[in-house]
């Protein structure tokens, strides 16, 4: 079959059109990848200048880091971004758990399991902890003056955890 000029020329235009349009989306999509980054940043940023501001004016650590994850998940759905915030935060005698999530959480120590997941424990020497959420099973070591979470965000139909 051949093709006249005329429709020669259209179907390069839709050609063109079609490699634009994927050249556009790939571009989106490393757009949204950076976005995502800065995100997570910004939030382990601003949590470090939360726990030593709480500790600097003798505050009370779990209060200060439960008020930030419920403002930084506010300021995250102005971004889109529909975040779930999970936080241990361990200071040599005290276990201090932050937990933002909707499903159900469970925390494992040697010893122990816990089921209720906001508050602080007072544990001693905290190494292997096991974070369980839903079917997701995550282990953590925790050390002095540490922190380390998880943070799950939905964006669009897509859901990404990472652990922080």
């Amino acid at each position: 079959m051949k093709l006249n000029k005329k429709a020669q020329v259209y179907v390069f235009a839709a050609i063109v059109l079609v490699s634009v349009v994927i050249a556009s989306i790939s571009a989106v999509k490393n757009f949204t990848s950076y976005q995502d980054a800065e995100v997570i940043e910004n939030f382990k940023t601003e949590l470090y200048y939360v726990i030593n501001n709480a500790l600097f004016n003798n505050l009370s650590v779990v209060h200060q880091i439960d008020n930030f994850t419920k403002s930084f998940k506010a300021y995250a759905l102005t971004k889109n971004y529909d975040i779930d915030i999970f936080l241990l935060y361990y200071n040599s005698t005290l276990l201090y758990v932050v937990n933002g999530f909707d499903d159900n959480v469970t925390l494992k120590i040697p010893g122990k399991t816990l089921y209720l997941m906001q508050g602080s424990y007072d544990l001693g020497n905290v190494n292997n902890i096991t974070v369980v959420i839903g079917n997701d099973v995550y282990k953590f070591n925790l050390g002095f003056n540490e922190y380390k979470g998880i943070i799950k965000y939905v964006k669009g139909n897509n859901v990404f955890v990472h652990k922080i």
